[in-house]
């Protein structure tokens, strides 16, 4: 694969010799070509912007099955963690658990590389017993750990 018609001024997206969009992304000694939609006259559905004619722009995309539609990536991203807050939230709530509030926490899963790594965890101080959970998204399940607080030990019944 090779662009042959940059649409970038860096190169790095544009049309192969067969007519396919391109994007190229440089990591290290090595590069990586990716087939993605030409957005740069099309609107994200999420915040209602487009696309620049950079690399960087153009690479920040992803279908989204909801819409049916092209979004960018990072705005996927960030939708994706306050809905998952909310239903973090609503799960403690509908489980009748008394928590002082709910703290945002750096990601603990996806290497800071990865553009997952962007959602955040949450660590929820219990209101009721001293200790606190830690919650968040891991491929396709949800990981909850408990942790005492105030040299107290958990015990399990």
């Amino acid at each position: 694969m090779n662009i042959v018609r940059p649409v970038t001024d860096d190169g790095l997206v544009g049309f192969d010799e067969h007519g396919r969009f391109i994007h190229c992304e440089v990591d290290d000694d090595h590069r990586i070509f990716t087939l993605v939609k030409d957005v740069r006259r099309s609107t994200c559905v999420i915040c209602g912007r487009g696309w620049e004619a950079t690399s960087a722009s153009i690479g920040d995309q992803t279908s989204w099955l909801v819409s049916n539609s092209t979004v960018h990536r990072s705005c996927l991203i960030r939708h994706e963690g306050l809905r998952e807050m909310e239903e973090v939230r609503r799960a403690v709530v509908d489980a009748r658990i008394h928590f002082h509030k709910l703290v945002l926490l750096p990601n603990n899963y996806w290497p800071k590389t990865d553009p997952w790594s962007a959602k955040p965890w949450y660590e929820i101080e219990l209101a009721d017993h001293p200790a606190k959970l830690v919650v968040g998204s891991r491929k396709r399940v949800m990981s909850i750990e408990v942790y005492p607080q105030g040299g107290t030990k958990l015990e399990w019944a």
